[in-house]
């Protein structure tokens, strides 16, 4: 089974016009998108150490929702 293509909060940013990573994230937690349904918690390597650091990669429903988030403000 194929998985569904995800996005970095980032790579969202840049999909919403520019916004940054951090504040797609205040996004994603204010409106509580960090569930299953919205995309998966995966590990990543962390960009300050060789540690590996849990990280959130966003679904296109969640990218979908942000956007309806983002109009409605």
């Amino acid at each position: 089974e194929a998985a569904d293509h995800t996005y970095s909060a980032t790579e969202v940013g840049e999909l919403l016009g520019g916004l940054s990573a951090k504040k797609v994230g205040m996004l994603a937690n204010e409106h509580k998108l960090k569930r299953p349904e919205y995309g998966v918690e995966v590990w990543d390597k962390s960009r300050y150490s060789a540690k590996q650091v849990p990280a959130w990669r966003y679904n296109e429903k969640a990218v979908s929702r942000l956007r309806e988030i983002l109009s409605n403000n």
